[in-house]
């Protein structure tokens, strides 16, 4: 109990277990917080502005390694997105609007009925980022403080997942998700088609689907997991408690509304009931 009562000036929302699969033989943090940072929202009820992160910070070291950040033009080859603007008429009136053509998505949630615990990842995302210090950035990115804006207040806390970049069913796309990003090897037949939606209905309309998978201490491979190439991502385990503790009024978090949606569909329909 000594660490947390060192964090007593801090608000703590949960406590769940982290485990880095690139670093196996560094100590790991078993605490996540929601921690005070002056720019960040205050939270609803709440005089503390707060945002999910690690308590260790040597724990992300490597995530966090982030420097010479600038922007520049996109290039029109870019494999991912491709702006445009959709012209119509409604109800007699021109209109128009500027899009992105992206790749449709796969998220799994995933349950470890070993542990009973809910399988998480986390990433450090440019986009949260960039969305924190747009302000302050410069027409370049260049002026950014970083010491004011450290990398970590963009780590985010998410579902396994993955773009549809290959002609093979989503449901397989699903299970190189899993294995890639978590290192759970399962059978595509395990793994259940839930729902599917439209994100980012306001600039692409991109198609994901949704899956469930529940896996075992088992399945696990171990020289797998942390993504694939440079991809640097840490997965996370939340038990029943701590993901309920997520979901509460006033919770201020950089996740994607896909997390949120997830997590919730997966305490109303799949959760054992104590």
């Amino acid at each position: 109990m000594s660490i947390i009562k060192s964090l007593s000036c801090q608000s703590i929302i949960g406590l769940c277990t982290a485990t880095t699969r690139r670093t196996p033989s560094r100590s790991i943090s078993p605490f996540f917080v929601l921690r005070e940072h002056p720019k960040w929202p205050t939270a609803i009820g709440s005089s503390t502005p707060v945002i999910l992160n690690s308590i260790d910070d040597q724990e992300t070291a490597t995530m966090n390694d982030i420097s010479n950040i600038y922007y520049g033009r996109l290039p029109e080859d870019s494999p991912y997105v491709k702006p445009f603007r959709f012209y119509y008429t409604q109800n007699g009136k021109e209109k128009s609007w500027d899009l992105l053509k992206v790749h449709d998505s796969v998220s799994v949630v995933i349950f470890n009925t070993t542990r009973q615990k809910l399988v998480l990842v986390k990433q450090f995302r440019p986009a949260v980022y960039h969305g924190l210090v747009s302000e302050e950035a410069g027409a370049d990115g260049r002026s950014i403080d970083m010491k004011k804006y450290p990398p970590s207040l963009a780590v985010t806390l998410e579902l396994c997942a993955g773009i549809v970049d290959k002609p093979i069913p989503l449901a397989e796309i699903a299970r190189e998700e899993v294995l890639e990003e978590c290192g759970y090897d399962v059978p595509v037949e395990r793994l259940e088609q839930i729902i599917s939606y439209r994100s980012g209905v306001g600039t692409s309309g991109a198609l994901q689907v949704m899956f469930y998978v529940e896996v075992t201490d088992q399945d696990k491979v171990e020289a797998a997991g942390g993504g694939v190439g440079d991809e640097i991502i840490e997965v996370v385990e939340l038990s029943l408690a701590e993901a309920s503790k997520l979901m509460e009024k006033g919770s201020v978090l950089t996740s994607p509304p896909a997390f949120l949606f997830g997590v919730l569909w997966f305490l109303t329909n799949r959760a054992p009931k104590a």
